[in-house]
């Protein structure tokens, strides 16, 4: 069975994100949120490959009848370029324990980006 997280998980992550940079959302809002988010992603798959197939997986039947192949391809490549990178992908383990509290050094880093 093909689990899709294109139109939920990802997309609420991805929303919460530029929620909260517009200021619609504050820190602990998108905080709290993302971390239910999260915890479900990591209920439903088992590794982050296994989350972006999925994706890509929902991104083609979305772009189906839209006439966008190359902006499934320009996914692809960029994913494959990930994983010859070290990245996200090496070094933050997908079953990361989720927390709505932020070390000082993570505020820090929300502060200058």
């Amino acid at each position: 069975m093909i689990k899709l997280c294109w139109g939920g998980i990802c997309a609420v992550q991805r929303m919460l994100q530029h929620g909260a940079m517009c200021g619609y959302l504050s820190l602990g809002e998108m905080l709290s949120i993302g971390v239910k988010a999260g915890t479900k992603l990591q209920q439903e798959f088992s590794s982050w490959e296994e989350v972006v197939e999925s994706y890509l997986i929902g991104y083609l039947h979305w772009l189906r009848g839209k006439g966008l192949p190359e902006e499934y391809q320009m996914r692809v490549k960029i994913y494959k370029i990930l994983q010859c990178k070290k990245g996200p992908f090496d070094s933050i383990d997908f079953f990361t324990p989720l927390s709505t509290k932020l070390s000082e050094e993570e505020k820090a880093d929300i502060k200058t980006a």
